[in-house]
């Protein structure tokens, strides 16, 4: 865009035609959007009527019938923007009332949405009007309506010019017109050159600046004198150096690449990512100098950066979701055997501290697993109101014995703060890592500092943070005075198993399970931190009001026994037996089916009551929410419980919880099972 900008400047400070401008004008507006069809109009001197001056891709017949379009309040996006002077959306010509009377004949083109913009002169007149059609309904974003808006402004000074050329040559009579052509170029030029939204400049060959426009003053920082004769390398960040001597060197060697993206250091220090589009300036047939015009795109990477980072971490959310399932279906069996080992063994023998030991290690690895699926946000939890000035309160104690005596722990909690919505023992966990991480960062201690605050975060906020939208939230602050973040580092804190730490002394899940309960209770994360400056993690939870926060009674568990008929229905076979096995012992008649063929015929030739069909979600051939509403068709007093190893997104995406049944997450012990089964069956 700004290459095609740096042409229709060149053509209009040059004197090009005005049909020849309009026309380039109307091809750029195409070019940057396949889908839009534009034409230009011109008023008639009696200001009544508009006529087509150009139109590049509207067909003959359509564009026949615009050449004379009337301007008034009614008379179509065209006339009505003339008639008002400011822009007009028709989104959808078929309902908008402003097309129930107009004699502009969209409807009969298949066209649905108009965009008329009119051109007004400095003085409020009338120049013209820029249409873009659409065959779809269609309204334009703000940026694709900024680069409408810069159309605009260039075909308001090329008309002017026009003008001007007009008006001089025949005030002056015998004066020759490349006089007149010259002195109008050069008014173009000042104004386009001042009044440019974008940065615009010109140097010579050995980078000296040697102009500077307003808009440049503004991006840099520097004023038009202290910039003047500063070489290019002086405002250009080194490592852009050299491309930018190189696409310097290409021009003049004649290759066509004029648009590039480099990154500037303003005066103050900031850097400046700026698209660049450039040309090179010619006397007597040599190049000389080059003229740029440059836009500010830092925001627009730093939004993509957070998106390509947003799209990368979902990406390795489902890996790790992924591995769970199969995990969690080889920790189900070893969890099984190995409590059965317990249960069988005299409590003296030497074999019960191996088992005990397989034990402890399976839970290990499930606590891992979990991590993974926090991580992956593939958890479906029942979140509570939580008071996080109390949570903080209560871990207080803990955390001062966590993070050692040479560290000063200061809490500086909110008044009258908000409650969030989220699991406390997930939010427990967000605070311990984090703890935990600065600690780690202070090897020779320092002040760590827990903060709490309400918070509300307006739409200009929201903007510059991926995957935030406006609203009141809670704030957690977590900031340490040690060793800071690098920028390398800072781009892959939340990615599970990365870490800084030496091998054995992490796993570099901390931060990622931190990230993935986050984003879960729909909250955002952000990090702050310089080398040796110390680090702040803040984290914004939606505020959800002040309702009372329920207590929490844990429910022990215990192995409870039945006599009741289960249809087990698993297509991998180890995890079949052990579960098989699990029933078994607790006194259950056992219905045993690998796939939904089997399984329908077991149920068709059992004759006897099966109270409850124990199945996999995820299966070939039919899914676990399939199989049970075709069983229950015939057999309406049987109860279901799924489970799965598969992350809980998987189980929401195959239906589960829309069938209203019970759920068990791999994986389980014998415990758990015998306790949910009971829960399932006593259930009326």
């Amino acid at each position: 865009m700004l290459v095609a900008q740096n042409l229709l400047l060149e053509m209009i400070v040059s004197g090009a035609p005005l049909d020849d401008v309009l026309g380039a004008m109307a091809a750029v507006i195409e070019l940057r959007d396949q889908s839009a069809r534009c034409c230009i109009f011109l008023p008639d001197p009696d200001g009544s009527t508009l006529r087509l001056k150009v139109a590049p891709k509207l067909p003959a017949s359509f564009a026949d019938s615009l050449k004379n379009l009337p301007i008034g309040p009614l008379a179509g996006a065209c006339g009505a923007a003339a008639y008002r002077r400011e822009r007009v959306i028709v989104s959808d010509v078929t309902i908008d009332p402003l097309y129930q009377y107009s004699k502009e004949p969209v409807r009969t083109h298949r066209l649905r949405s108009c965009w008329a913009t009119p051109i007004i002169s400095q003085e409020g007149a009338l120049l013209g009007v820029i249409a873009i059609y659409r065959k779809r309904p269609h309204v334009p974003g703000q940026e694709e309506i900024g680069a409408i808006e810069e159309m605009v402004r260039l075909a308001r000074i090329a008309i002017e010019s026009v003008g001007r050329e007009a008006k001089r040559g025949a005030a002056n009579g015998g004066r020759e017109r490349t006089e007149q052509q010259l002195i109008s170029s050069q008014d173009s030029y000042r104004e386009l050159f001042e009044n440019a939204n974008e940065v615009m400049y010109t140097h010579d060959l050995a980078g000296r600046l040697t102009s500077l426009n307003k808009a440049g003053e503004t991006v840099t920082g520097y004023s038009r004198g202290e910039a003047m004769g500063m070489n290019m390398t002086t405002l250009i960040a080194p490592e852009y150096r050299r491309l930018w001597r190189e696409m310097l060197d290409s021009q003049i060697g004649g290759e066509a690449k004029t648009s590039y993206e480099l990154e500037i250091i303003s005066k103050s220090g900031g850097r400046i990512f700026l698209e660049t589009g450039t040309r090179l300036i010619f006397r007597t047939g040599k190049p000389v100098a080059l003229q740029g015009i440059a836009r500010d795109v830092t925001e627009r990477r730093r939004l993509a950066a957070h998106l390509l980072q947003s799209q990368k971490m979902e990406a390795i959310g489902r890996l790790a979701g992924g591995v769970a399932h199969d995990f969690n279906n080889m920790l189900t069996v070893i969890t099984g055997y190995g409590q059965w080992m317990l249960d069988e063994l005299p409590p003296d023998s030497p074999i019960c501290e191996s088992a005990s030991e397989i034990l402890l290690a399976a839970n290990r690895a499930a606590s891992l697993t979990n991590q993974l699926l926090v991580f992956s946000r593939n958890q479906v939890i029942q979140p509570v109101a939580v008071d996080l000035n109390s949570l903080v309160a209560q871990m207080d104690q803990m955390l001062r014995r966590l993070i050692g005596e040479n560290i000063e722990l200061v809490t500086k909690m909110g008044s009258d703060l908000g409650l969030i919505r989220g699991d406390p023992g997930q939010i427990e966990q967000v605070i311990l890592n984090l703890v935990v991480n600065a600690r780690d960062a202070m090897p020779r201690g320092g002040r760590l500092i827990l903060e709490t605050a309400n918070v509300e975060i307006d739409e200009e906020h929201a903007r510059t943070q991926a995957d935030c939208v406006p609203g009141a939230y809670v704030m957690l602050a977590v900031s340490d005075s040690g060793s800071g973040i690098d920028k390398q580092i800072k781009a892959h804190i939340f990615e599970p198993f990365f870490t800084t730490k030496e091998q054995g002394k992490g796993t570099g899940l901390g931060l990622s399970t931190v990230y993935g309960i986050v984003k879960q209770d729909g909250g955002h994360i952000r990090v702050e931190s310089e080398p040796g400056a110390g680090a702040i993690f803040r984290i914004y939870f939606p505020r959800v009001g002040d309702r009372p926060v329920p207590k929490i009674v844990p429910q022990p568990r215990t192995r409870r026994r039945g006599t009741e008929t289960i249809l087990l229905v698993e297509d991998e076979a180890a995890l079949r037996r052990v579960v098989g096995e699990m029933l078994l012992r607790l006194g259950y008649t056992i219905l045993e089916a690998s796939d939904s063929l089997s399984v329908e015929k077991l149920v068709h030739d059992y004759k006897k009551p099966i109270q409850l069909l124990l199945t996999d979600v995820v299966m070939p051939e039919l899914g676990g929410r399939d199989l049970a509403l075709r069983l229950k068709a015939v057999r309406r007093e049987m109860k279901v419980l799924f489970m799965s190893g598969y992350p809980d997104d998987t189980i929401v995406q195959h239906g589960v919880l829309e069938f209203d049944a019970a759920y068990l997450q791999k994986p389980f012990t014998p415990d758990a099972l015998a306790s949910k089964i009971r829960e399932v069956l006593d259930n009326a």
